[in-house]
């Protein structure tokens, strides 16, 4: 292996990895996520569905279930455990950045693209968390199987099964169904085994939700009318000026991040929609190269004739114009975690391309972007992540002692129902009742008690409080949190 990408490797491992406690939030799709794992890590059974996505009682298969299953097993619900994984999965993203600039390029394109991916702030806060996780690296699968398939049909196969996958993991990828088909017709390349093969496969991929749905009246077959009569219903305003401000503000964030700021006002939404919240905004300058980049890259006369151009060019239309045009799909920076990593291969073609002395330049930024980035995350506010959480849970638990309690949650979407309850399972120990039972005790009907909690403990996000306590024994401040102390 080139020694450059191994260090590369290298250093996003370890800026990844040791950040990952203070870093690593814990907010609903996590809590929800492990909830079910570890449903089947106390009685191992099958589960045909994961997580519900969209609001329109459409359901994620439950490949991502399974996966984390054994590592929580095994490192006994151990939260931090989920963003290891996810962590290991980008670092995995990084060499196939790599692979694929290098395999459309040379091995300079390859080693930029994966410098930039493996060391970009804002992706490493993605990756470390449990959800979306995988998204980038399946994105990179599909766009590597479709570009092979000019050497063997049978890439057709890891595509048809990658793109089954994206109905277990995330379903910002779901239009790339069209640069597939596009791709395949333009190039002649379908036969009748090939569709037949494939086809197997996507049904085998996704065969938990077909037998979910042959159970439940087609109900994830019937979402997208759902989705389309909400649509039509949706009498909201489609607001272009805040799509197009979104994606450039986040063609700038890619590259710089502020400094000292929480990753949760980062990229968390909708944690962070909270008058409080510090999100790094545009700084345009960056916008501004950013935009250059993709226009010399794709606005010359060759676009159509440069097979490698024009697929670029049709796989980031799949995440870009949904983007923009779609007005039920909310600006969120996370539905472009896809695009992201062909965009750095974009970035590092162009750049690679430079003659002197716009190249002494341009390493003389690459060199500031390295520097800032690593930096950004080293010094980023660890308020909010599992190191302060358990720290709090700590320090609580020392009041009430081996005491019965029940647990609620306040403050915003996020912290309302941030999974505390399976913190202090993993940390403590379980509560009589939580404010969580409401919507998972189906999950959990064994563990909610009926003793009476001699304390009552309140969890607040202190950006956004939403009621004055008083009464309480004690109050313990931990980071961005308060923790309230009722003796009953």
């Amino acid at each position: 292996m080139n020694k450059l990408i191994l260090l590369i490797l290298i250093a996003s491992a370890v800026v990844r990895l040791v950040t990952l406690d203070k870093l690593m939030v814990f907010t609903p799709d996590e809590s929800y996520i492990l909830y079910i794992v570890q449903t089947i890590v106390k009685d191992f059974h099958i589960i045909w569905i994961g997580v519900n996505a969209l609001g329109f009682d459409f359901y994620m298969g439950p490949g991502w279930i399974y996966f984390l299953y054994p590592f929580v097993a095994i490192f006994k619900n151990q939260p931090i455990v989920a963003g290891v994984i996810s962590s290991l999965i980008g670092v995995v993203t990084v060499w196939v950045v790599y692979w694929f600039g290098k395999k459309l390029y040379n091995k300079k394109v390859g080693l930029l693209a994966s410098l930039f991916y493996g060391l970009s702030s804002l992706i490493i806060y993605y990756d470390q968390q449990p959800y979306p996780s995988a998204v980038p690296l399946l994105s990179l699968l599909m766009a590597i199987s479709l570009c092979m398939t000019k050497e063997s049909k049978k890439w057709l196969y890891l595509f048809a099964f990658c793109y089954g996958l994206v109905f277990h993991l995330h379903l910002s990828l779901v239009l790339l169904i069209f640069a597939g088909i596009y791709w395949v017709l333009s190039h002649k390349i379908l036969d009748k085994k090939t569709i037949l093969v494939s086809t197997i496969i996507f049904l085998i991929t996704i065969s938990p939700l077909i037998v979910f749905d042959y159970f439940h009246k087609g109900s994830n077959l019937t979402a997208p009318i759902r989705v389309i009569e909400s649509i039509r219903k949706n009498n909201s305003k489609f607001d272009v000026s805040k799509k197009l401000g979104s994606i450039t503000q986040a063609l700038s964030r890619v590259w710089y991040l502020d400094l000292g700021k929480s990753n949760t006002d980062e990229i968390l939404y909708p944690c962070n929609t909270s008058s409080e919240a510090k999100t790094t905004e545009s700084k345009w300058p960056l916008v501004l190269i950013s935009l250059f980049i993709l226009a010399s890259f794709f606005f010359k006369k060759d676009l159509f004739t440069d097979e490698k151009k024009k697929f670029l060019f049709i796989f980031s239309l799949m995440f870009i114009v949904p983007y923009l045009t779609i007005s039920s799909i909310n600006s969120v920076e996370y539905y472009l975690l896809g695009f992201f990593p062909i965009f750095f291969i974009i970035s590092a073609k162009v750049i690679a391309s430079l003659k002197k002395p716009l190249i002494y330049l341009a390493f003389f930024l690459i060199g500031l972007f390295l520097i800032h980035n690593i930096y950004t995350v080293f010094v980023a506010n660890e308020d909010y992540g599992l190191h302060t959480k358990r720290i709090l849970i700590k320090k609580v638990m020392e009041v009430i002692n081996d005491n019965p309690y029940e647990l609620s949650e306040e403050g915003g979407f996020c912290q309302g129902a941030a999974g505390w309850r399976y913190l202090y399972m993993s940390y403590a120990r379980i509560p009589v009742r939580s404010s969580e039972d409401r919507s998972f005790a189906w999950l959990w009907p064994d563990e909610v008690s009926n003793i009476k909690p001699k304390y009552s403990i309140v969890i607040e996000d202190k950006r956004v409080p939403k009621q004055k306590h008083v009464g309480y024994k004690t109050k313990i401040t931990e980071g961005g949190f308060n923790a309230y102390i009722y003796e009953d």
